[in-house]
Protein backbone atom coordinates (compact mmCIF):
# COMPACT_ATOMS: atom_id res chain seq x y z
CA UNK A 1 0.00 0.00 0.00
CA UNK A 2 0.85 3.60 -0.75
CA UNK A 3 2.29 5.49 1.87
CA UNK A 4 0.37 8.43 3.09
CA UNK A 5 1.49 11.79 4.61
CA UNK A 6 0.34 14.63 6.74
CA UNK A 7 1.27 17.78 6.15
CA UNK A 8 -0.28 21.55 7.22
CA UNK A 9 -0.43 24.43 5.32
CA UNK A 10 -0.76 28.28 6.71
CA UNK A 11 -2.53 30.36 4.81
CA UNK A 12 -4.33 33.87 5.15
CA UNK A 13 -8.03 34.22 5.31
CA UNK A 14 -9.07 37.73 4.15
CA UNK A 15 -12.81 38.64 4.29
CA UNK A 16 -13.05 42.53 3.48
CA UNK A 17 -10.78 44.19 5.35
CA UNK A 18 -10.43 41.47 8.26
CA UNK A 19 -7.47 39.28 7.81
CA UNK A 20 -6.84 36.19 9.82
CA UNK A 21 -3.87 33.42 9.92
CA UNK A 22 -5.50 30.24 9.38
CA UNK A 23 -4.27 26.76 8.90
CA UNK A 24 -5.04 23.46 7.74
CA UNK A 25 -4.36 19.99 7.64
CA UNK A 26 -4.63 16.87 5.28
CA UNK A 27 -2.92 13.78 4.28
CA UNK A 28 -1.94 13.21 1.27
CA UNK A 29 -0.30 10.28 -1.13
CA UNK A 30 3.29 10.86 -2.91
CA UNK A 31 2.09 10.42 -6.59
CA UNK A 32 5.74 9.01 -8.67
CA UNK A 33 5.98 11.12 -11.85
CA UNK A 34 3.40 10.40 -14.78
CA UNK A 35 4.13 8.33 -17.78
CA UNK A 36 4.89 10.43 -20.94
CA UNK A 37 2.42 10.32 -23.86
CA UNK A 38 0.86 12.18 -26.57
CA UNK A 39 -2.55 13.32 -25.25
CA UNK A 40 -3.25 14.16 -21.35
CA UNK A 41 -5.60 10.64 -21.93
CA UNK A 42 -2.26 8.80 -22.73
CA UNK A 43 -0.77 10.10 -20.20
CA UNK A 44 -3.07 9.08 -17.77
CA UNK A 45 -4.15 5.36 -18.78
CA UNK A 46 -0.03 4.49 -19.15
CA UNK A 47 0.33 5.86 -15.78
CA UNK A 48 -2.68 4.73 -13.95
CA UNK A 49 -1.87 0.98 -15.87
CA UNK A 50 1.55 0.82 -14.07
CA UNK A 51 0.54 2.01 -11.01
CA UNK A 52 1.79 -0.56 -8.20
CA UNK A 53 -0.25 0.01 -5.34
CA UNK A 54 -3.69 0.71 -5.56
CA UNK A 55 -3.89 3.59 -3.76
CA UNK A 56 -2.20 5.50 -6.12
CA UNK A 57 -3.71 4.18 -8.93
CA UNK A 58 -7.40 5.22 -7.21
CA UNK A 59 -5.57 8.81 -6.67
CA UNK A 60 -4.68 8.93 -10.74
CA UNK A 61 -7.96 7.63 -11.60
CA UNK A 62 -10.04 9.84 -9.62
CA UNK A 63 -8.17 13.13 -11.02
CA UNK A 64 -8.23 11.45 -14.61
CA UNK A 65 -12.09 11.08 -14.30
CA UNK A 66 -12.37 14.74 -12.30
CA UNK A 67 -10.23 16.26 -15.52
CA UNK A 68 -12.32 13.77 -18.07
CA UNK A 69 -15.51 15.25 -16.78
CA UNK A 70 -15.09 18.80 -16.42
CA UNK A 71 -14.02 18.65 -19.76
CA UNK A 72 -17.08 16.17 -20.88
CA UNK A 73 -19.75 18.69 -18.97
CA UNK A 74 -18.18 21.55 -20.29
CA UNK A 75 -18.33 21.13 -23.81
CA UNK A 76 -21.20 18.94 -23.81
CA UNK A 77 -24.42 21.22 -25.15
CA UNK A 78 -27.56 19.31 -23.95
CA UNK A 79 -27.65 20.71 -20.29
CA UNK A 80 -28.49 17.56 -18.47
CA UNK A 81 -28.28 17.06 -15.08
CA UNK A 82 -24.76 16.00 -12.94
CA UNK A 83 -26.00 12.65 -12.26
CA UNK A 84 -27.54 12.17 -15.92
CA UNK A 85 -23.82 13.25 -17.38
CA UNK A 86 -21.86 11.32 -15.28
CA UNK A 87 -23.44 8.13 -15.67
CA UNK A 88 -22.98 8.21 -19.74
CA UNK A 89 -19.23 9.30 -18.76
CA UNK A 90 -19.26 6.50 -16.45
CA UNK A 91 -20.41 4.06 -19.33
CA UNK A 92 -17.98 5.41 -21.76
CA UNK A 93 -15.11 5.40 -19.39
CA UNK A 94 -14.94 2.94 -16.76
Amino acid sequence: MAETFRTTVKYEFIRGSTRAERTYTFDYVSVPPLSTGRTIEDVFRKSIGRSTTALVKQVLTDLYRFLVFSNYAKFDDNHRERSESLKELDSQYP
